[in-house]
């Protein structure tokens, strides 16, 4: 496995009650063609942000492939600060839950229908109704 040196993240939903990121290592930030074309990118995991303004609860699930399990430190360190800074100004006053858990489901390559995807790899973390409503 290449070493990674820094992460990104790439937004797939944002909707009122719910955000959907993939978690992105990349292995030479500095090489502009690589990071360019993104072969320099490699998918590390899943961030779900869901948003439940009738009980002001915010619920952030970390998704992480079992593969980088040599990087989770780093990778969830990382990844809780970036959802930190998601939490906007009028949300500080919700009760902000974090989980993180692992899962297989592998997005190197997604398209549509996205919300199928997300299904799979959220499973039954975020109501259905919520992810039923979104339309990309």
């Amino acid at each position: 496995m290449d070493k990674i040196n820094a992460y990104s993240f790439s937004r797939l939903i944002a909707h009122s009650e719910m955000e959907f990121f993939f978690i992105q290592g990349l292995v030479n930030p500095d090489d502009f063609d690589e990071y360019w074309d993104g072969t320099g990118h490699m998918v590390l995991g899943y961030l779900a942000i869901y948003k439940n303004h009738k009980l002001k609860k915010i619920e952030i699930t970390k998704y992480l492939l079992s593969d980088y399990k040599i990087d989770f430190p780093n990778i969830r360190r990382y990844t809780h600060r970036f959802a930190n800074q998601m939490v906007s100004a009028e949300l500080i006053s919700y009760d902000i839950k974090f989980r993180i858990k692992e899962t297989k489901v592998s997005g190197n390559l997604v398209g549509p229908p996205y919300i199928d995807f997300v299904k799979e790899v959220i499973g039954d973390d975020i109501p259905s109704t919520v992810l039923d409503n979104i339309t990309i």
